[in-house]
């Protein structure tokens, strides 16, 4: 066994039992962290996300992303160099978040509409949070003002797209070459593409609910000694959680000034580790690598919170 392989053991096998030195230190909290994991899934998790998996699942399964791509697509396949049936993936991604553009990805590559490379580059792109998150928890529920939701959205949005545009461009022979590959393969719709969309799609939602109940509880674990120090300063407590589960961490946000709108800015664009394991379960198991994504997750964030704090220097709003 390399040094290498080595420490990757020790470093597992330490989490493993600092997660074990957890849950028996404090087991009579683990019921209180799992209730509230359990509500975060229940109201937040599942409408905003358990009905666009079976829509992305039902798009390409019946040839619908296809043709959509065909009709609006053209402008989409000049500008980001992907097959045109990738249109409603970015779309998607873009309007309903994490880990809606993944399972587009996932689902055009499996159905044989865009290659293995095209497939990563757009999962790298279209993962980041969607609107009514941000819109949500973070304009109204933190600022009391939408309108820095949509700020933050916005840039977010600007930047990924730009990370999409620059993110390993073939070329051209190569896009046009795979359009004509795709372009006549469109399968016919049946009713065994609803059933199996629906089935797909409640099986990923078990599997990122289990992520989200997991860092529920080992997050609200692990902050369990410092509720002193957090509770004089939430912001830090919220940035910290948000490294690992984003929900949670935004939720203890309270402070609504500068620092509080970049650092929710910073923990909506790296979405936290539960998302990254989310969407690595998806990609892992059509056999896609997560390198663009982790690219993407550690270059956007910084850039769309400057943009974001930029233009709110700019319109007087702190």
């Amino acid at each position: 066994m390399n040094s290498k392989r080595k420490g990757l053991h020790i470093a597992a096998y330490s989490l493993i039992l600092l997660f074990a030195l957890l849950l028996l230190s404090h087991m009579g909290r683990v019921g209180v962290y799992t209730e509230k994991g359990l509500g975060v899934i229940l109201h937040k998790v599942i409408p905003s996300v358990f009905p666009y998996l079976v829509l992305s699942g039902l798009l390409y399964r019946t040839g619908l992303a296809q043709r959509l791509g065909r009709l609006f697509g053209r402008p989409f396949r000049k500008i980001f160099r992907l097959p045109m049936a990738a249109f409603p993936a970015v779309l998607l991604g873009v309007l309903c978040g994490f880990p809606v553009g993944a399972k587009c990805a996932v689902e055009m590559y499996m159905q044989g509409f865009c290659t293995k490379k095209e497939a990563e580059r757009i999962a790298a792109f279209t993962n980041f949070c969607g609107p009514p998150f941000i819109l949500g928890a973070v304009g109204v529920g933190i600022f009391s003002n939408i309108g820095l939701g949509w700020l933050i959205f916005l840039c977010q949005t600007a930047v990924s797209l730009l990370f999409g545009f620059f993110y390993r461009r073939p070329k051209k022979g190569e896009v046009k070459e795979r359009g004509t590959l795709v372009a006549g393969k469109i399968p016919s719709c049946s009713f065994k593409d609803f059933s199996s969309a629906i089935a797909d799609a409640t099986v990923q939602m078990v599997k990122i609910a289990g992520f989200v109940l997991f860092f529920a509880v080992t997050v609200g674990l692990m902050t369990e000694p410092f509720g002193a120090f957090f509770a004089k300063h939430t912001l830090w407590e919220g940035f910290l959680i948000g490294i690992f589960e984003i929900s949670s961490g935004i939720s203890a946000i309270q402070e609504g000034a500068l620092g509080a709108f970049l650092s929710c800015t910073l923990i909506v664009g790296f979405s936290g580790v539960s998302v990254f394991m989310q969407v690595s379960s998806l990609m892992r198991d059509a056999g896609l690598s997560m390198k663009g994504y982790l690219l993407a997750h550690l270059i956007c964030p910084p850039v769309s919170a400057l943009l974001a704090c930029l233009f709110a220097g700019l319109l007087g709003i702190f």
